[in-house]
């Protein structure tokens, strides 16, 4: 899937809910969450590439990339305000389990997060 990234211009960039249980990253919680945040990074026939994401503060990990509130992602639903980080290890899924989308990143956003996962892969 690396070279798949190689001809990324910009991601896809909508930050849906998605299963908890449908994903690997964060399934090892000591208190499960029933859905986590994904960045849809490209769809792929019927699946979908996706960037799990948490609130934990992860800033100067470089595995990470932080979706900055209201500069990098516009909330289509209300948000609490914490700082949302991405991290680079993607999952590919069925779109069935994200629900309705509740952010969208800038155009600008989308191209700096395709960058950033050029350079990791």
């Amino acid at each position: 899937m690396g070279s798949a990234f190689a001809d990324l211009g910009w991601a896809h960039g909508f930050v849906y809910p998605c299963e908890q249980a449908a994903l690997i990253f964060g399934n090892n919680r000591k208190i499960p969450v029933v859905f986590r945040p994904v960045v849809s990074v490209r769809k792929d026939g019927g699946r979908a590439v996706v960037l799990p994401c948490t609130t934990k503060d992860h800033a100067t990990d470089p595995e990470f990339f932080e979706l900055v509130n209201d500069v990098d992602v516009h909330w289509t639903k209300p948000w609490d305000g914490r700082r949302t980080f991405a991290c680079r290890r993607y999952e590919v899924l069925d779109p069935g389990h994200l629900r309705k989308e509740v952010g969208l990143m800038s155009h600008s956003a989308r191209i700096k997060l395709a960058d950033w996962l050029k350079e990791r892969w």
